[in-house]
């Protein structure tokens, strides 16, 4: 078992092709988080909601 450093509950998970990475998102939806299968998170992606309304597109 991987303790994700850091990490709050976990909503989703998908390995990337090689399998050498996995990405993760949260129950808060806001984020997506890239890490190393060895627990290291390697970047971290903030999703902006709804962007276009807020931008009055």
């Amino acid at each position: 078992m991987v303790i994700l450093e850091g990490s709050s509950s976990v909503l989703s998970l998908s390995f990337t092709p090689d399998g050498q990475h996995l990405a993760t998102g949260g129950t808060s939806g806001e984020t997506v988080q890239v890490w190393a299968l060895s627990g290291w998170q390697l970047t971290e992606f903030r999703i902006v909601p709804n962007f276009a309304e807020k931008r009055g597109n």
